[in-house]
């Protein structure tokens, strides 16, 4: 990113980054949506401190956008159907993580960003709060990986299930633990995972990294989100 580089280029990384995964992995996909999806945030990253930009939400999207939008679209032209998020995003009409990526991460800088701030002035600590951003991002996400596991039926569940834990007051309450895992076990027992959601969870958790490590921008706090932008 700090060199300028193109989609292709960052493209290459990322495959071999994915075939790194695999050996380590026996041949098991464990997080190829969070090597795209970081590898993207990280590029963008790259390119504002290069040209002494602020790592604020609406630079890093629309870098991301202005950058590398159009291939992205392209390469998933190109895409043969067969994995499970592209054939669910053909069937049921989503975008998925393509469209995601391509659009500049408006679920990350949205909603998981929001949510993270939200707890960051509650006082939350990390690991409530990533919880508490994972169901608000399974709450308004179409996750491609649920559609695939069982369509629209199953999607709307997961998204019922997020809004009312979200509701009964999320993580800022006695006996969240046991909610959360009763609706853990649900989904395990039916062999579902959220797997857009929780992707988008690591790149909301990496963009608020990226903004507490140092001071960007214009009379705001060193270590404040940005998420007001």
């Amino acid at each position: 990113g700090m060199q300028d580089a193109p989609f292709v280029t960052l493209k290459q990384m990322g495959l071999a980054a994915e075939e790194r995964m695999m050996r380590a992995t026996l041949g098991v996909n464990t997080h190829r949506g969070a090597i795209f999806n970081l590898g993207l945030l990280a590029a963008a990253a790259g390119s504002l401190v290069a040209t002494d930009q602020p790592l604020q939400n609406k630079t890093i999207a629309e870098c991301v956008k202005t950058s590398w939008g159009e291939e992205i679209r392209s390469h998933g032209v190109a895409l043969p159907k067969t994995s499970h998020g592209r054939l669910a995003a053909s069937r049921y009409g989503v975008g998925g993580a393509l469209h995601e990526a391509s659009s500049g991460f408006p679920h990350v800088f949205n909603v998981g960003l929001p949510a993270l701030q939200e707890c960051r002035d509650r006082g939350t600590d990390k690991p409530r709060t990533a919880v508490h951003c994972l169901f608000r991002l399974m709450e308004s996400l179409p996750d491609t990986n649920l559609l695939y596991r069982g369509g629209d039926a199953v999607l709307r569940m997961a998204q019922r299930s997020a809004r009312e834990f979200l509701a009964a007051g999320s993580v800022h309450r006695p006996g969240w633990e046991t909610h959360a895992i009763m609706i853990h076990r649900q989904f395990v027992s039916q062999n579902l995972s959220p797997g857009g959601s929780a992707d988008l969870l690591a790149a909301t958790l990496f963009v608020g990294h990226l903004q507490c490590s140092k001071g960007f921008d214009s009379g705001k706090q060193q270590g404040e989100l940005l998420v007001s932008d």
